[in-house]
């Protein structure tokens, strides 16, 4: 009887029965991945890859509304219904780009540093309603976002094999890598994790 008890306990901790999901960017990449495990609701993300002072406010502001902005709000409207729940976990997708600089993209970067921040002040602010907060920071992931840093600047390609080079896992990495770390966030077990930002990035920022 202890036994059953005890697996019963395992079972409910590494389960998502009964929870729903919400993953923005479900389309395609990573949002994709991850939306085959749990729910889909479409949105997108934004880069623009450039020489820092070629930014136009335009850009910047793009930018910033799309990675930053949009999660902020999402959040707010989604707050009752976390709170209601009684369990809510939020896992944002951020970018080893926020953790460690990298050419070209200085304000992708910052607005992934946004949502870091961010990340820590929903899981303090929001700990008393039993909600969660997370960020998945991806290293270099093979997806169509990839592809267009690449085809948008001269050295992209070159940038990309040197970064994968510097990688211990020696390789680039698949979105299935970063869903299943975000799976396991909205896990009961992860149920002490919270306002953390986690490189799934094989080992790259060391």
């Amino acid at each position: 009887m202890a036994e059953t008890k005890l697996n019963g306990f395992k079972d409910q901790k590494w389960s998502l029965h009964g929870m729903t999901a919400l993953v923005t960017g479900g389309t395609r990449g990573i949002g994709y991945a991850i939306a085959e495990e749990l729910a889909e609701f479409g949105a997108s993300v934004h880069i623009c890859a450039r020489n820092q002072q070629d930014y136009t406010a335009e850009d910047v502001s793009r930018i910033m509304g799309t990675n930053f902005e949009s999660s902020f709000h999402l959040c707010q409207l989604a707050h009752p219904l976390l709170k209601a729940s009684g369990y809510g976990s939020i896992v944002f997708i951020s970018s080893i780009a926020s953790l460690k600089a990298s050419p070209y993209i200085s304000a992708y970067a910052s607005s992934k540093g946004a949502m870091n921040q961010f990340t820590k002040n929903v899981a303090l602010e929001w700990a008393k309603d039993n909600i969660r907060a997370n960020s998945v920071a991806p290293g270099f992931v093979e997806t169509e976002l990839l592809d267009s840093i690449t085809e948008s600047i001269d050295e992209g390609k070159k940038i990309v094999e040197a970064m994968i080079s510097q990688t211990p896992a020696g390789r680039i990495g698949e979105p299935k890598d970063i869903s299943a770390m975000v799976a396991f966030l909205c896990l009961p077990v992860a149920s002490y994790i919270t306002g953390q930002i986690l490189a799934v990035d094989g080992g790259y920022i060391i």
